[in-house]
């Protein structure tokens, strides 16, 4: 990129510890093209570094003018054993696009399989109580992607009566009676 000017920037940033707790900062910069054509493919170098233990430096390149997606996973919700959940990524947005792909990953629970990673709502059947967290990250039409969205499923057994047998539960159903008429 012949002629092309970015910006050069030097910070230095001390983790120190403050009497309440951890004292943490982040250097974040921001840098356009400011002048300049390219007839070809631009190579432009970073280098990061960190000197802290425990301290992390990141380096996020955007070629373009677009805006990053939004992942919604939607609410958390509440599902029964043995009974199939659908994830919903739906809700996901981009402000001057469309979303082009889901990305859907178990963070937590015990081990399901999704109906697809990548569908906007797969569907699983929990076989245990316990709770799902699953994350979402979704990619634009101009190729960004979001920061991800988590959503909890809180697996409970079916209604009903249960009795302790051998060890595990059993589900017994409850017959009621509705105006003198047993159903």
């Amino acid at each position: 990129m012949p002629g092309t000017t970015i910006g050069t920037w030097t910070e230095r940033v001390d983790i120190g510890h403050a009497a309440g707790g951890d004292d943490r900062r982040m250097a974040v910069y921001d840098a356009a093209v400011t002048a300049g054509t390219s007839s070809g493919a631009a190579t432009i170098t970073f280098t990061l570094g960190t000197s802290a233990p425990g301290a992390v430096a990141l380096l996020r390149l955007r070629e373009s003018s677009n805006a990053p997606p939004t992942a919604n996973a939607g609410p958390d919700q509440l599902g029964i054993v043995d009974s199939p959940v659908t994830l919903d990524g739906t809700g996901s947005s981009d402000p001057d696009g469309t979303i082009a792909a889901y990305a859907w990953t178990q963070v937590s629970g015990p081990a399901v399989t999704l109906s697809s990673a990548s569908a906007a709502q797969p569907t699983f059947t929990p076989t245990a109580v316990g709770s799902y967290t699953f994350g979402l990250i979704v990619t634009d039409n101009g190729g960004d992607t979001s920061l991800q969205d988590t959503v909890t499923i809180s697996v409970v057994l079916p209604g009903g009566r249960y009795h302790a047998s051998g060890g595990s539960w059993t589900w017994r159903q409850i017959r009621v009676a509705l105006s003198g008429v047993w159903s």
